[in-house]
């Protein structure tokens, strides 16, 4: 209760003080974020200490970071752009919102959190976007998150009858339920995520939001769908090893269909949309063998799919920025113009398939080891999905590049600015590092 207070009241203090200096709350971010991180590399053999403290384990705390660090990133993109202040106080919320989820050791106060995230990005989303379209796509994703969310709530009420709410309390009843009821519990979660066949509210979702609102949702929001799922793993591992296979296989079959359609896609958006459809539901895969491995290596795509695709949504931004489209065939040759942001779009579209030295690289590997490990039969269904997302990004990357018809109109992109290269390369720098340092990644 402490905890929620102090939230709470930090968060009144900095939506009255926002309104006179954005800056100074970006540089206090920024400096209680490089704080923490040299914190945990200097003391890194008193982490378990400072984790029960602050009521974490290291799943959350790096979720937090990473929360942290996406937000220092919106911001710095706000400052430089006209925004609303509501746009701002809203991100400052969500931020505190996210923060209380990921430290949250009462199931039904991660529920709040949950829900409550969402209501956030209905507002960025429904008064920040730019086409009208932005209505349908708001209520489809708000209209998604409440019918999913209700059985979760209903089997939070029912276990209050044993007088706690506790994760680390819960977790050693190992709880049985009936099959309907444990696909209704997870549901929230596999919508979240998203898993195939629920999933069409993200791809709209990202179409129709501002440039911050896609790095926030497709860097932290997807994640609160598997760390539920992990959390849910510990509380019922009876059911998830009875039903992992149903929505493994979904989960398989479905990541291969949308790396298809993101061939067929020319809305650059909507393919870095799909993308990251295609990354969740892989790393739901890895994460349904119920391994240690596959854990870590789920831990770890989290952490750089939030990077790399957040980085991506900037980059499509800065195509739109320049040439008031999304197209592929509009924005043929742009590229051409500024050598820097075509060095950086290499960067993130070859960390987006996973080569070295990304985070990328290491979870992919561990996942598809897990994996196979898991059922050897399924080995090709694995190396087809992996081959086909090499694809759409190496298409990605190629079609800004190679066209000799360059149209004269965007010579404006030699002007971009600094600080829109400095945003690109902190998502890339932290993703092409870490890699140096997995023992980060140990969860337990």
């Amino acid at each position: 209760m402490m905890k929620l207070t102090l939230i709470w009241s930090s968060s009144f203090i900095m939506m009255n003080s926002m309104k006179m200096n954005k800056i100074f709350i970006q540089n206090m971010l920024f400096s209680s974020t490089i704080m923490i991180i040299t914190l945990m590399n200097l003391c890194l053999t008193s982490m378990s200490n400072i984790y029960k403290y602050l009521s974490m384990d290291t799943l959350s705390f790096m979720l937090i970071l990473l929360t942290l660090w996406i937000t220092n990133l919106m911001i710095m993109y706000m400052k430089n752009n006209s925004t609303k202040n509501l746009n701002f106080s809203l991100i400052i919320t969500l931020l505190l919102i996210l923060f209380l989820a990921f430290s949250s050791t009462n199931l039904f106060l991660f529920y709040l959190m949950f829900e409550s995230s969402m209501i956030s990005t209905f507002y960025i989303i429904m008064f920040s976007g730019m086409n009208p379209e932005r209505f349908t796509a708001s209520m489809y994703m708000i209209m998604y998150m409440i019918t999913s969310s209700m059985p979760l709530l209903v089997m939070i009420f029912s276990l209050m009858k044993i007088n706690t709410l506790s994760f680390y309390i819960i977790m050693t009843m190992n709880l049985k339920m009936s099959p309907i009821w444990f696909i209704m519990t997870i549901f929230a979660f596999l919508v979240k995520m998203p898993l195939f066949g629920i999933h069409m509210w993200l791809p709209k979702a990202h179409v129709e939001a501002p440039v911050y609102g896609s790095m926030i949702l497709a860097a932290i929001l997807l994640k609160l769908g598997t760390y539920g799922i992990i959390r849910m793993m510990f509380i019922m591992p009876y059911m998830f090893k009875k039903f992992s296979n149903w929505i493994f296989s979904i989960s398989l079959i479905g990541s291969i269909i949308i790396s298809l359609m993101c061939l067929t896609q020319i809305d650059l958006k909507m393919i870095v949309a799909y993308s990251s459809v295609v990354h969740m539901n892989m790393s739901l895969c890895a994460l349904l063998t119920m391994s240690m491995s596959s854990m870590i290596s789920c831990f770890m795509s989290m952490i750089s799919h939030g990077l790399c695709s957040s980085g991506l949504f900037f980059m499509v931004n800065l195509f739109y920025m320049n040439s008031n489209s999304r197209s592929m065939f509009i924005n043929k040759g742009l590229f051409k113009l500024n050598s820097s942001l075509m060095i950086l779009w290499f960067i993130l579209c070859m960390n987006n398939i996973g080569c070295p030295p990304s985070l990328n690289l290491m979870s992919e590997i561990m996942m598809i080891f897990s994996i196979i490990s898991w059922n050897k039969f399924i080995t090709p269904l694995i190396f087809l999905s992996c081959m086909l997302s090499s694809i759409y990004s190496i298409f990605l990357f190629i079609m800004p590049h190679h066209n000799n018809q360059l149209n004269k109109k965007f010579n404006m992109f030699y002007s971009t600015k600094l600080i829109n290269l400095i945003n690109i390369i902190l998502h890339t720098m932290p993703l092409n590092i870490m890699i140096m340092n997995l023992s980060l990644f140990s969860m337990y």
